[in-house]
């Protein structure tokens, strides 16, 4: 469960305000390339050991008055700051720092540096902090978003990607070599030649090696040999490069896709560890997309996936759709979807409970994130997930369509009466997994369900759910196929307990936790999301046949 916890603002450490612009001038006298390394090295020494050695660091090297008042502060309860407070720092050095300072004309060991910092960090806490803070006085699912927003609570730092990036990197290769078959070849070569590896499927590995033996929790300063895959790093744009600084257009969107830094020295940094499996996972189907043949070898095969290749045929289809079928045994019947009378995949199982499951591909912006534009944030979900013809309306049809089909496409004997529904989206976007979205797109399930008089036992509340979640629980949900049940019940069952908290104390805190995402509630019940990364990789080798993958590696 996350925790909420006040971070120290410049507004509120002085009481006073500040000139973002003009505190950002004091750094110019020092090296770029200096402040780059140190805000990296400090980033990643948050939640360390190195991190109370940075607090009392800055408590010797500040002004006396100034110490005192950080550490009775500290004392009170609040953090110094956080990653994505330090994000932003980094982000807004990188875009303005003027071009005619490279050249460092001051030491970062003066006295002075450390006073300069300090400040900015507060200054950059505020506007992580401040950005919605009017939002956050009032129980709704804006102020919800607004707090999460702040708090930097979604599914960039919720999912521990490294897990099962590799695994989805075969899936995936496999995948495009079943739909191309003999031309194959082609797209193979071209990998190959524009990012020099002897060999497909070793690319992969060799990359999750190299994050496994960069471990920030035990250096929060990691340099990286430089060897045979950095024109795969180069080739996927994965890596900041002090050549090409400063940059007026660098943004959230180049920060989280690129976990690499390249120093003046030529030396690579782990800049970030979740963020490099999330890069890897996102930017090879781009770099697949933009750099090579891919599309023109889709588009001769079948013109129909031209555009959804990814989302529709890989992601719903093969992936989900291989995930759900490796499932099925009697008792769990699997139903593969057909637009106009099934959702994308239903699961029915003992007969008497039935999963309807819809998956979407549906991107929230990062400038949303950044800006923690709660309007835009909110438009994203109205339009992907419920308007009259996407997510939520659908699977509302879909239960309407079953009291037609029962017979015919669900083979359904058992009496209405005693069926309960489950409906559940399933979302590929990690940036999701956040307090308040399932209420928010429950509350419109209920909605277009208000009106609707259905004859089932049940129709549960709607869950999101993301699809991580079913590679990386497979082998414990096909052991113990109850657990699927279970853990959306138990799930429920604590949101209801919490809202009920809520109504009953009013307790702005009851509410927010009241709004926890599935993922997040859900970690370790019955062992989930507690298999470790090698348990994830053998059961999808055996779930998607990737034993000629692996043999090739």
């Amino acid at each position: 469960m996350n925790n909420l916890k006040p971070v120290i603002t410049f507004n509120y450490f002085y009481e006073s305000q500040y000139n973002l612009e003009d505190s950002l001038k004091l750094l110019w006298p020092y090296g770029l390339n200096d402040l780059i390394e140190f805000l990296i090295w400090f980033k990643n020494s948050l939640n360390s050991k190195s991190e109370l050695k940075i607090l009392e660091h800055f408590k010797k090297r500040l002004p006396n008055w100034k110490a005192k008042n950080f550490e009775r502060i500290l004392k009170e309860g609040f953090d110094f700051t956080n990653e994505l407070a330090l994000a932003r720092f980094l982000i807004e050095l990188i875009k303005k720092y003027p071009n005619d300072s490279i050249t460092p004309k001051r030491s970062m060991d003066e006295s002075d540096f450390d006073d300069i910092v300090f400040d900015l960090i507060l200054i950059f806490n505020s506007e992580q902090y401040e950005i919605n803070k009017d939002q956050i006085d009032n129980n709704s699912n804006e102020s919800i978003w607004a707090i999460a927003l702040t708090q930097s609570f979604t599914g960039l730092n919720e999912i521990d990607f490294v897990r099962t990036v590799l695994p989805k990197y075969l899936i995936l290769i496999s995948f495009i070599k079943n739909f191309l078959k003999s031309k194959f070849k082609i797209l193979e070569n071209e990998i190959l030649e524009k990012t020099t590896a002897e060999n497909l499927y070793t690319l992969g590995i060799s990359l999750m090696q190299l994050f496994s033996n960069t471990n920030t929790k035990v250096s929060s300063f990691q340099f990286i040999e430089k060897n045979e895959i950095y024109e795969f790093f180069k080739r996927m744009d994965m890596i900041i490069d002090f050549e090409n600084l400063p940059n007026p257009n660098f943004n959230l969107n180049d920060y989280i896709n690129k976990p690499f830094y390249k120093n003046s020295s030529g030396d690579f940094i782990l800049l970030n560890r979740s963020d490099f499996a999330f890069a890897l996972e996102k930017r090879f189907p781009h770099f697949l997309l933009e750099e090579t043949s891919l599309r023109l070898l889709v588009k001769n095969i079948d013109k129909t996936y031209r555009d959804s290749f990814f989302s529709k045929l890989f992601f719903e289809k093969y992936l989900m759709g291989t995930i759900f079928k490796d499932l099925e045994k009697p008792g769990f019947r699997v139903l593969e979807g057909e637009d106009s009378i099934l959702t994308d995949h239903t699961i029915i199982y003992n007969e008497k409970n039935i999963f309807l499951l819809e998956c979407k591909t549906t991107t929230v912006h990062y400038n949303d994130i950044y800006y923690q534009n709660i309007e835009g944030f909110k438009s994203t979900l109205d339009k992907n997930f419920c308007s009259e013809k996407k997510g939520v309306s659908q699977l509302v049809k879909t239960i309407e369509r079953i009291l037609l089909n029962a017979d015919d496409t669900y083979k359904l004997k058992t009496d209405f009466s005693k069926i309960t529904i489950y409906p559940i989206i399933i979302y590929s976007d990690s940036k999701l997994i956040m307090h308040g979205v399932n209420d928010y797109l429950n509350s419109q399930f209920e909605e277009f369900c208000k009106e609707k008089r259905f004859p089932f036992k049940e129709i549960k509340p709607l869950v999101m759910i993301n699809y991580s979640f079913f590679l990386e629980n497979h082998k414990l949900i096909k052991t113990n196929r109850r657990i699927l049940k279970e853990s959306i019940d138990h799930y429920l069952k604590f949101l209801r307990n919490k809202k009920s908290v809520f109504y009953k104390k009013n307790d702005s805190y009851d509410y927010f936790s009241s709004m926890t995402p599935f993922e997040t509630y859900v970690v370790g019940y019955k062992k989930l999301y507690m298999l470790n990364q090698s348990e994830i990789l053998k059961e999808m080798i055996g779930v998607f046949n990737l034993k000629e993958e692996t043999k090739a590696a």
